[in-house]
């Protein structure tokens, strides 16, 4: 019941993708629109960029974050959430993993601050495209199940995903939007790519690689820090580390990538780093996180990017 759309609850449940389109069809030209929009490509200075699996709240108050955003979303979908009289907005990179906790820490986190009033809690779904498994439709009917399962009403405004944001190039088909970014004053949401995927972005695609399946929150204004909690890898695949640094891009596509027709192109020299650092680093919890203490990052006066303290 608490999904509301053009003002409206939504009672019944969606069992597909095409069942949410039959009932919803103003979305589809919402999204045609979205996906026409320029792409921005956003700079480091006053950048919070959330990675796969992790999501992030901001507050307009925040001096140390202009805008949020994710990026390389193919199956994934990023999910946009914002308190329209606090403007306290959170974003999230989901997989498929700990979806329910994730969506629920997310809507915690915009209506535990001051000045929720009137206000509405708004919804954005980006991402996703028909892929042949139907992991991205799978992954956006599990999306909006948690949502109405939840007790506040939550209004769904933008639902850029699965069959609208999908196009077909040499018979394959790939999404349109990989990545959005949203300014925290006014909380508008556009296409985005973006020159800085830190801090730490080997360390936090480490977690994804090792069996470690939680949603993670690395910033909330509250803290005006972003802190990589610590880990210890859940599964051991320095056994394999050696083949893929060696394998031809071909192999590393096809094993290790949902999509791999629709990766990024620097998606193998990524994939390659975390595996090197994952060899470098077999014990995190000693060599990354000494003490068991989160690496934690500030925004310094005069500087444009994150510094670890």
């Amino acid at each position: 019941m608490p999904l509301i759309v053009d003002g409206k609850p939504v009672s019944s449940r969606f069992c597909s993708f095409a069942d949410f389109s039959n009932k919803n069809p103003s979305f589809k030209e919402k999204a045609n629109d979205f996906c026409k929009r320029p792409i921005q490509t956003i700079k480091s200075t006053g950048l919070l960029y959330v990675m796969q699996r992790e999501f992030s709240t901001v507050s307009r108050d925040d001096k140390n974050v202009i805008v949020i955003g994710s990026e390389d979303a193919t199956t994934c979908h990023i999910v946009v959430l914002r308190n329209t009289a606090s403007g306290l907005t959170s974003l999230g990179h989901f997989d498929g993993y700990d979806t329910s906790n994730g969506i629920k820490s997310m809507i915690e986190a915009v209506t535990s601050g001051s000045g929720e009033g009137s206000g509405k809690i708004e919804l954005g779904l980006f991402g996703g495209f028909l892929d042949n498994q139907g992991t991205s439709e799978k992954l956006a009917v599990s999306i909006l199940e948690v949502i109405q399962n939840q007790h506040k009403s939550i209004h769904l405004t933008s639902a850029c995903m699965v069959g609208f944001n999908d196009t077909v190039e040499k018979g394959l088909h790939k999404p349109i939007v990989f990545g959005v970014a949203v300014a925290i004053q006014d909380g508008e949401i556009f296409p985005a790519t973006f020159e800085d995927k830190g801090p730490d972005e080997c360390i936090r695609h480490a977690r994804i690689f090792t069996g470690i399946k939680m949603m993670t929150e690395v910033y909330n204004s509250r803290h005006q820090e972003l802190r990589i909690l610590p880990y210890e890898y859940e599964e051991d695949i320095s056994w394999m580390i050696p083949f893929f640094l060696s394998a031809p891009d071909e192999e590393i596509l096809e094993h290790l990538s949902s999509s791999p027709h629709c990766e990024p192109s620097d998606f193998v020299e990524n994939t390659k780093a975390t595996l090197r650092h994952i060899l470098t680093h077999p014990k995190p919890l000693k060599t990354i996180f000494p003490g068991g203490k989160p690496r934690v990052h500030k925004h310094r006066a005069g500087n444009d990017g994150w510094q670890l303290v």
